[in-house]
């Protein structure tokens, strides 16, 4: 790591949150000792904003927030909103029935959910009841859609998109964005400076790649691109450890 103190970007499920519904008590402790001590924070995840925030303590909802895998974002009272374009939606639309898929659509705020009811995706979907659950028709944007599948004819014809594709292995979900939008261009469009990255799957692999410094909790296939690897318990002793040791450098004498 060099010696400019950079950011802290945190995944949210996986990362900060192990149950779907909330950040333990050490790591929310963890945080807010970072955030007191005035370094910059962001939290990126593939949850649009609307369900970040009943995930995250109030205090930090003024923070940068990057939803949506990129294509939701908040900072303060800024904030934008990438959505894919009419002929690529014409083509996932075509896609789904053609396929008779099940799926969760993203628009900025409202969203349109006809997945399992008993998927463990369906508790983590609008959990403050701040939106709508429409047919996908009456949602004027789609920012980002999750599909049931992974089939391969599924993959065969997203793959003549030009989209971003996360494939979460062996949970039968594929995950798209429009254009080339991901988290990481988003911190980087956001952020001032460099970052380290805390996250464990595929749509963290560019934010790895892109960070100062990056942490991986647990052993995921995307373990190989961070600079450490870390178990759950870890989390907060780790981000910890990680200020401290910026702060460190930041105090070194440049020669």
């Amino acid at each position: 790591m060099s010696s400019a103190a950079p950011s802290m970007v945190f995944d949210l499920d996986g990362t900060l949150c192990f149950d779907g519904v909330s950040v333990a008590a050490p790591i929310i402790r963890a945080i807010d000792r970072v955030i007191a001590a005035g370094r910059p924070m962001a939290f990126a995840s593939a949850r649009p904003i609307r369900d970040m925030l009943p995930l995250l303590p109030a205090a930090w909802h003024g923070h940068l927030l990057i939803g949506a895998n990129g294509a939701l974002v908040r900072h303060g009272r800024q904030g934008a909103a990438r959505s894919f374009g009419e002929v690529d939606r014409r083509e996932l639309d075509a896609i789904i029935e053609r396929h008779q898929l099940a799926y969760l659509i993203d628009s900025p705020w409202d969203y349109s959910y006809t997945g399992p009811a008993g998927h463990r995706l369906r508790r983590q979907v609008d959990p403050g009841g701040l939106a709508r659950n429409l047919p996908r028709r009456h949602l004027k944007r789609y920012c980002k859609v999750l599909l049931f599948s992974d089939a391969p004819q599924v993959l065969d014809c997203l793959s003549r998109l030009q989209l971003v594709t996360h494939r979460h292995t062996g949970q039968g979900l594929i995950d798209l964005s429009p254009g080339r939008t991901t988290k990481a261009e988003a911190a980087a469009q956001w952020l001032a400076g460099p970052f380290v990255a805390f996250g464990n799957d595929a749509n963290d692999a560019q934010l790895f790649t892109a960070a100062q410094f990056s942490v991986c909790v647990g052993s995921y296939p995307i373990a190989g691109l961070a600079d450490l690897v870390i178990a759950e318990q870890q989390v907060s002793s780790t981000i910890t450890a990680v200020h401290e040791r910026l702060l460190a450098e930041a105090s070194t004498p440049l020669r």
